[in-house]
Order: C-alpha cells, then sequence, then structure tokens
C-alpha cells in the first residue's frame, strides 16, 4: 500500500542518517586521537586534518573546530577564521569562542574586543562549559582599562578545568597557577600547589611540558631554589 511504501522510505531515511552520524562519531575519535599526539606533528596534524574533513561532512559542526584549530597551529589565520565561521553556522560553541579569541588577539582580523566578549558571553549563556576559560582569561588580562579581577576569574578557570578538551583544562590549570603567582613574592605563597597546578596542565596535555618546566623553573628559582630550577629548565630544553 502507499502508506506502507511511505514508511519503508521514512525507515530508510532514518537508518542513512543513523549511519552518517555514526561514522561521523568515528571520523570524530580517530581525529582526536592525531590531534592530540604529544609532539604535533606534521604526520600527526595531516593525519587528524584528514578525518575531521570527513566528519565535517557527516554533519559534526564541531569538526570544522579542530581544523580551524590545526589551521592555527600552521599560523594559517585566514583558514583558521574560515573554519571557525563555518562551524558557527553549523552550530558549533567552540568554533564561536575561537572565532572571539581571534578577534581579542587580533590574529588575521582587526582586533576587536567587544566581538570577542560578546561571543564570549553568548556561549556561556549558551551553557557551554570551554567559555569559562575565555571569560576567566579575559578577566586576567584586565581588558577595557579595568583592574585584573583574579578573583572571579578564578571562579571561571576552576570550571574550565573540567572541560573534557586537553588543551582547554590544561589551558585553565596554566592560568590558576598565573594567578597564584601574584602572590610569589609573599610569605604565604604556597609554592607547592603552584606546582601542582603547571603538572596537572602537562598531565593533561603533554605539549604543555616545556611550558610547564619553564614556569616551574622561574618559580624555584624565585624562590632560591637553584638546583630544582636548574632540573626543570633542563627538562623544559628536552
Amino acid at each position: 500500500s502507499g502508506a506502507g511504501a511511505l514508511l519503508l522510505i521514512v525507515l530508510a531515511v532514518a537508518l542513512i542518517i543513523i549511519l552518517s552520524l555514526g561514522s561521523g562519531n568515528r571520523y570524530m575519535k580517530k581525529g582526536l586521537e592525531a590531534y592530540n599526539s604529544k609532539y604535533h606533528s606534521t604526520v600527526e596534524n595531516n593525519k587528524a586534518r584528514s578525518y575531521f574533513e570527513k566528519a565535517a561532512k557527516k554533519g559534526k559542526p564541531d569538526a570544522y573546530y579542530y581544523l580551524g584549530m590545526l589551521d592555527k597551529r600552521e599560523y594559517d589565520y585566514s583558514s583558521a577564521k574560515l573554519n571557525f565561521e563555518k562551524g558557527l553556522t553549523a552550530g558549533s560553541n567552540l568554533s564561536k569562542l575561537e572565532l572571539g579569541y581571534l578577534y581579542e588577539m587580533g590574529f588575521g582580523v582587526n582586533p576587536d574586543l567587544q566581538t570577542a566578549k560578546t561571543y564570549y558571553d553568548e556561549v556561556l549563556n549558551a551553557g557551554c562549559l570551554e567559555a569559562n576559560l575565555y571569560e576567566g582569561a579575559f578577566l586576567l588580562h584586565g581588558y577595557y582599562g579595568d583592574e585584573i579581577d583574579t578573583m572571579n576569574a578564578l571562579l571561571y578557570l576552576n570550571k574550565s578545568k573540567e572541560s573534557e578538551i586537553q588543551k582547554i583544562a590544561a589551558e585553565s590549570y596554566m592560568n590558576i597557577a598565573l594567578i597564584q603567582e601574584f602572590d610569589i613574592s609573599e610569605d604565604n605563597f604556597d609554592l607547592q600547589k603552584t606546582l601542582d597546578c603547571y603538572q596537572k596542565a602537562m598531565d593533561i596535555d603533554p605539549y604543555f611540558e616545556g611550558r610547564s618546566y619553564l614556569c616551574m623553573a622561574d618559580d624555584y628559582f624565585i624562590k632560591e631554589d637553584n638546583e630544582n630550577s636548574d632540573g626543570c629548565y633542563q627538562k623544559a630544553l628536552q
């Protein structure tokens, strides 16, 4: 009957959509495995790009975010902007955040702090956990002539550190350590607490090892612990 034929067509279309989404998820998983490699080698980056391009074609909006991030690794901000814009159109909040970051830093675009902050606020209001990193860092930099607001920045960063995105979580811990270093000259400065943040950052994302060890070396040096400072400097150079 006509009704039976229509039902079969609907079921067939639904099956195609399900299979397409499933393959999109697999491409995202494979892409993330390559993307999160320790050294961000050209080989791994190219492998990640191939998977994310396939995932984007399968309707995964955040694939454009990762394609843009791969562009950023190559300092190709024009391509990054295009991919973030595609992601924004497809509904990717992560793409919207990074597009805002391009405007914040003036990478490939004219600097526009108002546009950046608008994007951050919109994504935060949409319930995106990762937006807390961008909001926290914005306060930490003290834009718009405001004083640096470490207290509220810390509130945001303590949320974003729980992100499942390695770079977001690691960057959150790096910023938390930076806030704690504001008191490094004080007697009550908790060196170990700060070192733990740097250790956590590199544990989450090994790519942060060099940067973390360099910061740890500086902290030890300021506290006149030359032995540990030298050790961290050596690890940073490896």
